[in-house]
């Protein structure tokens, strides 16, 4: 069996990060993982602090990262 590549997280200061797609063990993408600092959550809104779980989503081409009630999730 073939094993998912994980990807490199690629610090590039100051510009920003660039992370590499992640892509099942067939080589089909299956998204990218972004991470932000504290400064960043701050920056946007979010007090890292304070706050356990954000929720980012995509509204009319831009990205909306918000505090989020936090959730018990189960593993399936």
């Amino acid at each position: 069996m073939a094993e998912n590549r994980v990807p490199n997280i690629i610090y590039n200061e100051p510009e920003g990060r660039e992370a590499r797609i992640a892509r099942d063990a067939n080589g089909v993408a299956i998204g990218v993982a972004l991470f932000f600092t504290p400064g960043e959550l701050a920056a946007v809104g979010v007090d890292p602090a304070k706050t356990d779980v954000v929720r980012l989503r995509f509204v009319d081409g831009e990205i909306d990262l918000i505090p989020a009630e936090a959730r018990e999730y189960t593993s399936a």
